[in-house]
């Protein structure tokens, strides 16, 4: 894994990018284009997820489907402008993906090479750096490499959540740093369910592994505040189809966090970093549970 001093610098660069982002932002002129994304309106007067998920704003958008692996930003962009949830919520995780990236590109690699001078394991480091210039190259071809605002990517949430995309709402719901009340939290839990969309259940595992005070009720009750149940819900996402792979966005996003760099896969990963091997039977028998319940018509 990548060493404490890696992290370290890792999250000093990510909070140097947010730091530029806010002085860019502040400085009295308009960049709400900046982007070049004719990104939907947010809603000022209701900074949080747009109807509160669970609470059928719009019925479930369909699970998405397959898409080929080199996907055209123009022709992502052109999707969700013309109103496609599962492409405006892509678009805004590929924001999400290159904020940090455009904010200062000249900074971005050579802050990575410091890093990789810190480490302990070099067929790590050498995955890090791997990622970090296909990162670096990927972002620069995202709005021609222009700053990203953070509102363009909340703005494209919380369209394609008022559209019905279950993760979109769910991802809604973790950036606000929030979960719903119970009832709330079991609709959108039976939403999820009954839609089958891997994404969905894929973040929904993170909503559940969200350290917060707020619990599922009726058949979702053990499932639903703990972190193991969320890595189930992940998992299970990931063998829905949702994409897990060593080379998937997902985990490359995982290496540049400050670890995770070893070529593995979501499910591997999850099973040698982030849990116990005493954990690892608790773990499988949440899946199981998991499993049934979306086996269920």
């Amino acid at each position: 894994m990548i060493g404490k001093n890696a992290r370290t610098l890792i999250a000093a660069i990510v909070l140097l990018a947010i730091g530029a982002y806010a002085i860019w932002s502040g400085d009295g002129r308009d960049h709400s284009t900046a982007a070049g994304a004719r990104a939907p309106a947010a809603h000022p007067s209701s900074p949080k997820a747009p109807a509160a998920p669970g609470r059928h704003a719009a019925a479930p958008a369909p699970a998405a489907p397959p898409r080929p692996q080199a996907f055209a930003f123009g022709d992502l962009k052109a999707r969700a402008q013309s109103g496609d949830a599962v492409s405006q919520r892509e678009l805004a995780e590929l924001y999400e993906r290159c904020f940090a990236v455009n904010i200062a590109p000249e900074n971005y690699l050579p802050g990575y090479e410091v890093m990789a001078r810190h480490t302990r394991y070099p067929e790590e480091t050498a995955e890090m750096m791997r990622t970090a210039r296909s990162t670096a190259a990927l972002c620069a071809k995202v709005d021609g490499g222009q700053i990203i605002p953070l509102q363009a990517i909340r703005a494209w949430l919380e369209s394609a959540a008022t559209r019905g995309d279950l993760a979109a709402q769910v991802r809604l719901l973790l950036l606000n740093g929030e979960k719903p009340d119970a009832a709330a939290y079991t609709r959108l839990m039976d939403d999820v369910t009954r839609s089958k969309d891997p994404a969905a259940v894929f973040r929904l595992g993170e909503l559940v592994a969200y350290p917060a005070h707020s619990s599922a009720t009726g058949r979702y009750a053990d499932l639903s505040s703990d972190s193991i149940s969320g890595h189930a819900w992940s998992i299970v996402g990931c063998r829905m189809g949702y994409d897990c792979s060593s080379s998937s966005p997902l985990m490359a996003s995982v290496c540049l966090s400050g670890g995770g760099c070893a070529g593995e896969n979501y499910e591997a990963y999850v099973r040698s970093s982030l849990i116990s091997a005493r954990d690892a039977r608790f773990l499988d028998l949440r899946i199981r549970e998991v499993s049934a319940l979306l086996a269920q018509p």
